[in-house]
């Protein structure tokens, strides 16, 4: 299925497809591409506040989290915080009490 979408693996040393017949030919993925960068962009404006993994989760996902999702829910809450330093986003420092929360773009 990748192959039929990507074209050959980096492995058989073949060019994956092009970006817009990427876009083309898998629609889903670019949405999921959008999708991410909103929640990167909606988990910076919460960090407006130092907040530590569990309390980015609401935001992350614009509503609660319960019952099965709460198990993988503060997985990709890390996830996405460990994303925002690679951007210059956002970082951590130790705070008074020892703990190490995440800040938005003025850490």
């Amino acid at each position: 299925m990748i192959r039929h979408l990507f074209g050959a693996s980096p492995a058989e040393d073949m060019p994956s497809a092009r970006s817009h017949d990427r876009q083309r030919r898998a629609p889903g993925l670019v949405q999921m591409i959008e999708d991410h960068d909103l929640a990167s962009d909606r988990l910076l404006g919460h960090l407006a506040t130092p907040n530590m993994a569990t309390g980015c989760v609401t935001p992350l996902f614009t509503r609660e989290i319960g019952g099965a999702q709460q198990g993988p829910a503060p997985v990709e809450a890390v996830a996405q915080l460990n994303g925002l330093p690679l951007r210059g986003s956002a970082g951590r420092r130790l705070s008074e009490t020892g703990a190490l929360p995440w800040l938005g773009e003025r850490w």
